[in-house]
């Protein structure tokens, strides 16, 4: 994980650790998905189709020339073994406001399975903190676990978010929360309201937990 924080810091000066970073594991995703956490076509070595037809063991060999006979003793472990999950970084590249998503370790496996024809890779996601939202402890006024927030889901329809997504439903309930006795204290309401804001931008709590510690820190007679 800490090669992945590594590649995203692309100006080599933020100095992040592993705690400046939220870890979702997503389990197994599919092909379609892994590559579409990065502009793969960028770096790509491998097209499926020249392997097609090809036996497991042909399909090594013809890695082999890939990355070299080392990485293809390590590709024939991942087929006895399993495949370790690719790390996806969410971090900001200049602007703290917009995070960048990209592979930042595990594109050799990415090409290797699909090469060898695989449907899923397993996923772990590193979605960046921003200090003022960590440093800020306010922005916590009632806390759900992600229990509750996984049983408000079903109670309105909500099936089979994934980790992040989850998370971010988790997080919208506690900041509607404060509408609580508005809504006569009905959590299915409050939870409809969180899954339509984050129906219109996923990243709506992020952002707005964003601007409210922003907000906090900068003298309004300043602006």
């Amino acid at each position: 994980m800490l090669d992945a924080i590594e590649h995203a810091d692309v100006e080599g000066d933020q100095e992040w650790t592993l705690d400046d970073f939220n870890v979702l594991p997503m389990g197994p995703q599919p092909m379609s998905r892994v590559l579409s956490y990065d502009d793969s076509a960028a770096w790509l070595d491998v097209d499926p189709r020249d392997f097609d037809g090809l036996s497991p063991e042909e399909r090594l060999a013809e890695l082999a020339s890939f990355r070299g006979p080392e990485w293809a003793a390590r590709a024939a472990q991942w087929v006895a073994n399993g495949v370790p999950p690719i790390v996806v970084i969410d971090a900001p590249v200049g602007d703290p406001e917009h995070l960048y998503q990209q592979i930042g370790d595990g594109r050799g496996r990415v090409n290797f399975a699909l090469a060898m024809g695989l449907k899923t890779l397993p996923v772990v996601i590193l979605k960046w903190k921003h200090p003022l939202t960590r440093a800020n402890p306010s922005l916590k006024p009632h806390s759900i676990s992600t229990q509750a927030a996984r049983l408000l889901a079903g109670d309105i329809g909500l099936k089979g978010l994934r980790p992040d997504e989850l998370e971010a439903f988790r997080r919208g309930l506690e900041i509607e929360h404060e509408h609580f006795g508005s809504v006569n204290g009905s959590w299915n309401t409050i939870a409809k309201i969180t899954a339509d804001h984050l129906d219109e931008d996923p990243d709506y709590y992020t952002k707005l937990d964003y601007w409210e510690a922003y907000a906090s820190e900068v003298d309004l007679e300043d602006l």
